[in-house]
């Protein structure tokens, strides 16, 4: 099997979306080309980098999860990095002035209620009003192209995070999700993808012959990117995600949980491709810092057959009936904007409402599934 060559280490065959033009660069601190030269660097040697611009975690990764990118000249680069996370969650007319093209090289996590979707949409929104070109280095989805998963939202007032129309697991590389929100949100932008080679639908991360480099810094490992499809959900919840240790978004728990009879109920379950097993942890971040939680960890025993969705539907379910009544389950902050935050973060009330019938929730979730994988078919740019 031939490793995949991402956009990035394929800039120069495309050359006539880059020479003699001024250059603004969205880009992560997983912007990196197969000899771990940054995306950065090679714009800075080979074409006219004039700006660039870094969504949430920020350029180096020394920002935490939600924390505004703030704007600096970087020492090291001699030119502004533009934070468009935050306060600025886009490229204003001013940043934009200098420069001709933007380009967009940032390792998505193939997840929907991640920030980064939003991130390129906000982007190509501001280049069609002010009339810049968009180029899209593509990078393989971690999650792989073929299996989608969860719901499509039904709460659209909340254009940040839930107007893209897609579900939780979305299956498309980032540059065809370009494709599929300038079409299908018609921002009338002028989008160019510079595409892999080599890679196929069916890759899982680990297929593709390259080194992980995590899309954010609490998905450590291909096996906590898969995992956070279902238990990213799981986050806005009375529970900790395992959020500040060595298996965030891997292990779930709470001070309250008994680990061994939540694990001993959802391997009953037979879940394909997922086992339970009971833990202990103390996060050092997000809910329950530094306190000891007792739940359990999800093992991926084989990652196609697994559906972290629908697993973390039957943790959810699981885990509500062994709260106790003291608990205030999806709003644990005792606030109503908490309980909307879960909403927002599965894109429909329904499983708040119907967090007792988790079979009802996975059959409503593979109707969205069903019709999504349809119509994503027509963006695909890989077979």
């Amino acid at each position: 099997m031939e490793r995949v060559i991402c956009g990035i280490d394929r800039i120069e065959k495309y050359s006539y979306l880059f020479s003699k033009k001024r250059i603004g660069l969205v880009t992560s601190p997983a912007g990196y080309d197969v000899h771990m030269r940054s995306s950065v660097d090679i714009f800075m040697e080979k074409y006219d980098l004039r700006a660039v611009f870094s969504p949430e975690f920020g350029l180096y990764g020394d920002r935490k999860a939600g924390e505004n990118v703030s704007t600096f000249v970087d020492d090291r680069i001699g030119i502004c990095v533009y934070g468009i996370y935050g306060g600025t969650d886009r490229p204003v007319p001013g940043m934009l002035n200098d420069i001709d093209v933007l380009v967009f090289d940032v390792q998505n996590t193939g997840v929907r209620y991640s920030s980064f979707p939003w991130t390129l949409l906000a982007c190509m929104q501001s280049c069609a009003k002010e009339g810049k070109a968009f180029v899209v280095l593509d990078r393989p989805n971690p999650l792989g192209g073929i299996q989608v998963e969860g719901c499509r939202p039904e709460i659209l007032d909340d254009e940040k995070y839930l107007s893209y129309g897609i579900p939780q697991r979305y299956a498309l590389t980032i540059g065809e999700l370009a494709f599929f929100l300038n079409n299908e949100k018609k921002v009338g932008c002028d989008v160019h993808v510079v595409p892999m080679e080599h890679y196929r639908r069916e890759m899982l991360f680990e297929d593709t012959g390259l080194v992980y480099l995590p899309a954010t810094p609490n998905l450590p490992t291909p096996e906590a990117a898969l995992l956070y499809a279902g238990t990213g959900m799981l986050e806005k919840t009375a529970l900790s995600v395992g959020l500040g240790t060595s298996a965030p978004y891997q292990q779930v728990g709470a001070p309250w949980l008994d680990g061994y009879e939540l694990a001993r109920r959802l391997n009953e379950k037979g879940m394909e491709g997922i086992l339970f097993r009971p833990v202990r942890f103390f996060p050092s971040q997000g809910r329950y810092r530094e306190r000891r939680c007792y739940g359990v960890q999800l093992h991926l025993s084989d990652k196609r057959k697994a559906r972290p969705t629908q697993a973390a539907l039957h943790l959810l379910g699981e885990a509500f009936s062994m709260a106790p009544e003291s608990v205030n389950f999806f709003s644990p902050e005792n606030e109503q904007s908490a309980r909307i935050k879960f909403d927002y973060t599965v894109g429909t009330s329904r499983v708040r409402t119907s967090v007792g019938d988790i079979d009802y929730l996975v059959r409503m979730f593979a109707l969205d599934t069903e019709q999504f994988e349809k119509e994503k078919q027509k963006y695909h740019i890989y077979e």
